[in-house]
């Protein structure tokens, strides 16, 4: 069968987008949004003339890998020397404790405009614009919504955390830019691998029973796709789906339904699976020699395998994409075990031999291999920090214990250190730049100040929104709030443990996308763009899902309610996102909260 059938989006993400006006929204809607986002950070970017916050790391570290290839010392005090473009390049390698892709893309844009503040931050620039493009994309290939993807690219440029750091040369927004390009890529492996999972599996469940070997599970004997061809056509036209018969949907059958909603007409649908499932004697004796009751196996996962690259380029700026290959890894093995639950007699077997394994070899590795090639210029350049004439590999090694060491005993005194637990709700912004200066502001100071705030009411209403997500993946099994909610798991969670070490809010411009995505899946549930997918309503019980269901205009005024306040509280604090000249006292009517000082 070249095709796969139609199964339920909300429970697989396998249902193909619609090629309609909303397939060009999903696409030139974020795509317009990023173009005013780029804009929006590119004005006056090079308005701040001094190395900014942790820029003085890492500006000066690009800048000695372009011309040097590796990290060089530089002496104390060397930032006004520096900026003045009158340097003197030093040799001696420099002990540095994240790895070095972001300062290479920080280090071309030094190329490309020179040694000046345009230079320093145009990587991050593009970076921060390119992840408000991302998370519509994301949005549109889970929901198929153009309008709603649109509006989540909205929402995140309307974050003053990824405004403030897509305005300084810091690597935390090039770790973000990498992370959700594997998420992209992971959506897309789901599209695309779910499908063909699924049509494999009923067939190696056909398979099975045809040979006689289904009798250790004789309550799954009943399938969805044996209603007989006859009453499957009376369902569709009768539009009673009370008339389906409870035993086609056994409760672990409950993720194999195969209605979908239909685009373009506001009925309810059902589509049986086709005849094609049954196989030829020929194809059963060939399963049967293989053996069929461990269950397909695709050794070849190309989106699986492009996420892992994107991921090893975000270990390769930090270390906490460690976290993400981690966390999403365990994610499709959790999508991998709820498919062969439904089918396979040994289903945590098949979902670790042949499902788990190679996803593993699609992911893993390919990350490794990603991760050591970004050292590249360290084991070419026998000046770089480390080198002791011995073995390249031990010197590596004795590297990375070293930056281990760093990374797990960092412990000083730092005004804007914050604790984790007060991430989500953005209570202490990380201050980066405060500034006397000049200016006709009548009585009163002029300031500039840079302040990695959040918008205050999209992290407010993201953190009431996670509730819902967390509903979704654990209670209703919405694999879409699941993909969200590990998204906070990979990007939140491992603080948790580290709550102790000198950390600061900033760190949250690489939740803030899955805060984004929480709101969005929020409104969409309140807007009616979109239902959770209830097993227990809609795929357990009837095999049916309905398009949509009756929505309050009320509901649909408050989201856009709620978008409108978002957008004016952004503009209210854009000046101190991006630096902007104002008298002190406004500085001090947006400090809403004592802690934000």
């Amino acid at each position: 069968m070249k095709h796969p059938p139609m199964f339920l989006r909300a429970e697989f993400g396998a249902l193909p987008l619609p090629k309609s006006p909303a397939a060009r929204w999903g696409c030139y809607g974020p795509l317009v949004v990023m173009l005013v986002a780029f804009a929006s950070r590119l004005w006056r970017l090079g308005a701040i003339k001094t190395l900014v916050f942790d820029e003085t790391y890492y500006v000066k570290d690009a800048y000695g890998l372009i011309k040097r290839g590796y990290e060089v010392q530089w002496p104390k005090e060397y930032d006004d020397i520096f900026i003045s473009g009158h340097l003197t390049l030093p040799t001696e390698g420099a002990f540095v404790v994240h790895p070095s892709v972001g300062k290479w893309l920080i280090g071309l844009g030094i190329e490309l405009l020179g040694n000046n503040p345009w230079g320093w931050r145009l990587a991050v620039c593009l970076a921060g614009s390119i992840c408000v493009f991302l998370v519509g994309r994301i949005v549109w290939h889970l929901f198929g919504n153009g309008k709603m993807a649109t509006l989540a690219s909205v929402l995140m440029a309307l974050d003053g955390v990824q405004i403030a750091l897509s305005r300084t040369a810091i690597l935390d927004i090039l770790l973000e830019l990498f992370i959700l390009l594997g998420v992209v890529f992971l959506v897309r492996d789901q599209l695309s691998y779910r499908p063909k999972l699924l049509t494999a599996l009923l067939r190696a469940d056909e398979t099975r029973r045809t040979l006689g070997l289904r009798a250790k599970r004789p309550d799954l004997r009943l399938a969805p796709h044996e209603i007989a061809p006859t009453q499957a056509a009376n369902l569709m036209t009768s539009n009673q789906p009370e008339k389906v018969p409870a035993a086609a949907n056994p409760a672990r059958y409950r993720s194999l339904a195969v209605a979908i909603p239909q685009e373009t007409k506001k009925t309810w649908s059902f589509s049986p699976l086709p005849r094609s499932f049954r196989k030829s004697p020929q194809e059963t004796k060939k399963a049967q020699r293989k053996g069929s009751l461990l269950g397909p196996v695709f050794w070849w996962r190309p989106w699986l395998f492009a996420a892992g690259i994107a991921w090893g380029l975000a270990t390769s700026v930090k270390w906490s994409g460690l976290y993400v290959v981690a966390v999403f890894g365990i994610f499709v093995f959790i999508r991998e075990l709820s498919a062969r639950w439904a089918t396979e007699p040994y289903w945590i077997s098949s979902s670790v031999l042949t499902g788990g394994i190679p996803a593993f070899l699609n992911l893993v590795p390919i990350t490794a291999v990603v991760y050591v090639g970004s050292w590249l210029g360290w084991f070419l350049n026998p000046n770089g920090w480390g080198h002791t004439g011995g073995s390249v590999w031990r010197d590596w090694l004795e590297y990375h214990r070293q930056i281990l060491n760093f990374h797990t005993t960092l412990v000083s005194d730092h005004p804007y250190k914050a604790s984790p637990w007060g991430w989500l709700l953005q209570l202490r912004p990380t201050s980066f730049y405060y500034q006397k200066v000049a200016g006709n502001c009548g009585k009163d100071q002029c300031i500039q100040t840079v302040t990695s705030l959040g918008n205050p009411l999209l992290w407010w209403f993201g953190a009431l929104a996670l509730v819902v997500v967390i509903m979704g993946s654990l209670v209703f099994l919405d694999w879409r709030a699941g993909l969200v909610l590990a998204g906070y798991f990979a990007t939140f969670g491992p603080w948790m443990i580290y709550s102790n070490r000198t950390i600061f809010t900033f760190y949250t411009v690489v939740i803030s996308p899955f805060v984004v995505l929480a709101v969005i899946y929020t409104l969409g549930v309140m807007m009616g763009q979109w239902r959770i997918c209830s097993d227990k309503n809609w795929v357990g019980r009837y095999n049916l899902v309905p398009r949509s269901f009756p929505v309050n205009q009320v509901q649909i005024y408050l989201g856009l309610f709620i978008v409108a306040l978002i957008f004016l509280v952004a503009v209210y604090f854009f000046p101190i996102w991006t630096g902007m000249t104002m008298p002190q006292h406004q500085f001090y009517w947006r400090m809403w909260l004592s802690s934000w000082i």
